[in-house]
């Protein structure tokens, strides 16, 4: 006669088989969190925004949500702007690189996953150096003697709200951009084919001159001619 296992047994088996599956779901658990990979693979929720804000800022709230330890390495903080829908933990980390001309690489501290995230090496840019005041006066009376070279403008200081983005845009854009932004006049006097590249938050004028002289290897001057100021660019 086969006896019935007692009600004992059947509770340790139970427990038994519930502590395996604890274990294993652990030791899964223990495996996806030291594979740096599946952690960054993982989405945040909602839209992402961020505006103008220091790169040191941000890779703390992403260390929190992918369990994933992340330092800023070298002597910089740059400033990022990027906007995303329901991204996962590497697709912000490409956004915030991408925006604040960073780089990032996957490493081991401890024998843990560490994401460092430094400064871009910075490329020569003796062609793109920035134009003297005497320089740009000198260039200013080639091209028209009644040119009179100032060194400032209000209209210069004017913000521009929201981000201004642009990718590998000829340098023409600037003209139809600041009349429409600023009231500013703009004359572009480059050759052809001149590209420029923005990523700004809230720039004034003169930074978004700044920038798109220097990602397109031109400069520009603030100009008088008669009555008339407006901005050459060259």
């Amino acid at each position: 006669m086969n006896k019935k296992p007692s009600l004992l047994v059947i509770l340790i088996a139970a427990v038994l088989s519930a502590s395996c599956q604890t274990a294993q779901q652990n030791a899964s658990a223990v495996r996806e969190s030291a594979d740096p990979a599946a952690a960054l693979q993982k989405k945040i929720g909602g839209p992402v925004q961020v505006a103008n804000q220091p790169v040191s800022s941000i890779l703390p709230i992403l260390e929190g949500e992918s369990g994933v330890a992340m330092m800023l390495k070298g002597d910089c903080d740059p400033k990022a702007a990027f906007s995303l829908d329901d991204p996962t933990i590497q697709q912000v980390l490409d956004a915030l690189t991408a925006s604040s001309n960073t780089r990032y690489e996957i490493t081991e501290s401890n024998g843990k996953p560490l994401v460092v995230v430094s400064c871009a090496e910075k490329a020569p840019v003796a062609e793109n150096s920035p134009v003297s005041l005497a320089e740009k006066r000198l260039l200013a009376k080639r091209i028209d003697p009644e040119w009179v070279v100032l060194n400032d403008l209000p209209a210069l200081h004017t913000v521009m709200k929201g981000p201004i983005l642009l990718e590998n845009q000829d340098i023409r854009i600037l003209s139809f951009l600041l009349s429409s932004e600023a009231h500013l006049n703009v004359k572009i006097m480059t050759p052809p084919g001149k590209k420029t590249s923005l990523n700004l938050y809230d720039p004034t004028v003169r930074e978004v001159l700044d920038a798109a002289c220097l990602s397109a290897g031109c400069t520009y001057m603030i100009v008088r001619k008669g009555e008339y100021e407006f901005v050459v660019i060259v």
